[in-house]
């Protein structure tokens, strides 16, 4: 069964070479397809040097330059895989863990297979926090579950909504057809809204302990932006993800710790940053309810601050 690896590439000149180099010879059936988002340094010319060199099954797409979510969507319609895979053209792989973690996953013939990250921080590795947590979880699986189940044990408020980047994930390309999942174009945040659209319809899900994606922790990176015009997109864009996710909440008639926390702080967050009041913010958390005795002690604490703002 083929894996499609898209990698979105721009202005990555100084990483994409260690980048592509931790996906040659996986010893699995994959296809390569690197989306060049417009890059104006020499990433471009990096991959088309490492192209010449791969004698494996490679694509290269040049586009206008549109954000994360257009390369990766391009790299959707272009992939003929039967699962995906997207890495961050500044990160990498290890390739064993990666190859396990591949084989386990189809073998398992999950819509979702949810790895493991390390850190890199200058030069070295370093394990994430997060992963004792769900290790400790995981061993009180018993097989597999759906999206709404994996998202009640695993995303908790308390470890901060954990892992919902999709490059940690390994996802069936007809689940995302059949459902019309894409990524949102034009935003920030986009894998939380991504990854928990793909959690309210999965039907078999699985989280695998393999730390196979390694994520480098940049400086410079859209994270760390103190860019003022940047973080007010952000905020905004925060209103844009609880509006959508209350949306589906409605639509599929759920209402989860998980996802009813995640639209109050995200609302909260953009209301308050910007100090205006909001009708729609104060109908949807007024649809968000409360199932676990720790959400209860948070939404008193969420519906003080709504008198405030809303």
């Amino acid at each position: 069964m083929k894996i499609s690896i898209i990698v979105p590439v721009y202005n990555v000149e100084k990483y994409i070479s260690k980048c592509l180099n931790s996906i040659k010879n996986l010893d699995i059936d994959y296809e390569v397809i690197i989306v060049n988002d417009g890059s104006t340094d020499n990433s471009l010319e990096i991959v088309n040097e490492f192209a010449s060199k791969y004698d494996g099954e490679i694509k290269i797409i040049t586009k206008e330059n549109g954000g994360l979510s257009s390369a990766r969507n391009i790299g959707i319609l272009n992939a003929t895989g039967s699962y995906l895979f997207f890495l961050d053209s500044d990160d990498y792989i290890d390739k064993l863990l990666f190859e396990s973690f591949v084989k386990e996953v189809i073998s398992d013939n999950v819509d979702i297979g949810f790895g493991n990250y390390q850190y890199l921080i200058d030069g070295k590795l370093k394990p994430n926090s997060e992963a004792v947590y769900r290790k400790k979880i995981s061993k009180k699986e018993n097989g597999l579950v759906n999206g709404l189940t994996y998202g009640n044990r695993y995303f908790d408020k308390a470890h901060n909504f954990i892992n919902t980047e999709a490059c940690f994930l390994l996802i069936k390309k007809v689940f995302l057809t059949d459902n019309n999942i894409v990524f949102k174009e034009g935003i920030y945040h986009e894998d939380t809204l991504f990854t928990l659209t793909c959690l309210i319809v999965a039907q078999k899900v699985r989280y695998y302990d393999s730390p196979f994606y390694i994520y480098r922790k940049r400086d410079d990176s859209i994270i760390n932006t103190r860019d003022p015009k940047i973080i007010e997109k952000k905020i905004r864009d925060k209103l844009i993800i609880a509006q959508e996710l209350f949306a589906l909440k409605e639509k599929h008639q759920i209402s989860l710790t998980f996802i009813d926390s995640l639209i109050i702080e995200l609302l909260l967050t953009s209301v308050m940053h910007f100090k205006t009041k909001s009708a729609d913010a104060r109908q949807i958390i007024s649809g968000c309810r409360r199932l676990t005795i720790k959400s209860k002690i948070r939404v008193f604490i969420y519906r003080a601050l709504s008198l405030i703002c809303f």
